[in-house]
């Protein structure tokens, strides 16, 4: 009685094609993340920007009637990092009103602006 050999297992093709199927689906899984990472570092820089803006007009408010015209500086930070805030003040005679430019940057790097914004702020004038 002869016994007839059973092979058992994948073929090398079959193998080389899991492969490829692997190491392409690992690929894009992959590009996936480190899209999301980047996502997630733009959003980090947008919302510590946006607080140091808030930060600042906070204390600009807080000290409106006392505020003279010209430039003001500020530094803020936050989770490690070091922002310079640029605040140009302007009063509009016989109104009760502030107008800030406020320019943010890095303080590593000045010239690259992070955000600019541009607001009129009503205040109390002091009493006579």
């Amino acid at each position: 009685m002869t016994r007839r050999a059973t092979h058992r297992g994948f073929t090398l093709i079959e193998v080389l094609i899991a492969l490829v199927i692997m190491a392409v689906a690992l690929t894009l899984g992959f590009s996936a993340v480190q899209g999301g990472a980047v996502n997630l570092a733009r959003i980090e820089e947008r919302t510590l920007v946006d607080w140091a803006l808030e930060n600042t007009l906070t204390d600009l408010r807080l000290r409106g009637s006392t505020l003279e015209p010209g430039l003001q500086r500020a530094e803020e930070f936050l989770r490690g990092r070091h922002f310079e805030i640029l605040t140009e003040v302007t009063k509009p005679a016989g109104l009760p009103v502030l107008a800030l430019s406020r320019r943010l940057s890095d303080a590593s790097n000045p010239a690259k602006i992070l955000a600019t914004r541009t607001l009129r702020v009503f205040y109390a004038p002091p009493l006579p």
